[in-house]
């Protein structure tokens, strides 16, 4: 399959009012009126099967939203601001598996180049691979109670000399569903 996708993701108000949010008293967020939404242009080529899907993705994100924190007087002070431009090229793969009818198993892997411009026309440049795992359990016959396990995993990576460790997120969702 090929997939061409244009987007515009405008900035929430909150990321937009020059009110303050208070977490603490030495703490808090300030909004930034100038933002301008973002527009992503998004080129995947891939394919599928019942259990497998591969694709190879180009990504262009113009204005993208990102929040930076400063600190002044003794206090630290987050807001926002657009990059530049940021483009992302890279695969993903996924493999989903069924062993019991009560259970479902989704594996994937992420390997992308990015590439992104701040304000100060400095460009930085990382290469980011991590794979996830999920496990969605069905607990009784009727769909009432379910389960996710989450597992993520970003490898070690460097960015523009920075050396990053591994990160890593285990969780576990129980559900109740009324409705």
């Amino acid at each position: 399959y090929i997939n061409y996708a244009r987007s515009i993701d405008r900035p929430p108000y909150m990321n937009l009012t020059l009110s303050p949010v208070y977490f603490s008293s030495t703490s808090r967020t300030i909004g930034n009126p100038k933002l301008n939404p973002s527009i992503t242009n998004n080129l995947e080529f891939g394919f599928n099967t019942a259990d497998l899907n591969f694709k190879m993705f180009g990504k262009y994100i113009d204005n993208e939203i990102f929040d930076y924190s400063y600190n002044k007087c003794d206090s630290v002070i987050t807001s926002f601001k657009n990059l530049k431009g940021e483009s992302q090229i890279g695969t993903d793969i996924d493999y989903a598996i069924s062993p019991v009818s009560f259970a479902q198993l989704v594996l994937s892997a992420t390997s992308y180049y990015d590439y992104a411009k701040y304000d100060n026309n400095e460009p930085t440049h990382s290469w980011n691979s991590y794979v996830n795992g999920k496990l969605a359990l069905r607990l009784d016959k009727k769909g009432v109670f379910d389960m996710d396990i989450d597992y993520w995993d970003l490898f070690p990576q460097e960015e523009d000399g920075t050396k990053w460790k591994n990160r890593t997120d285990l969780s576990c969702t129980f559900n109740c569903n009324l409705i």
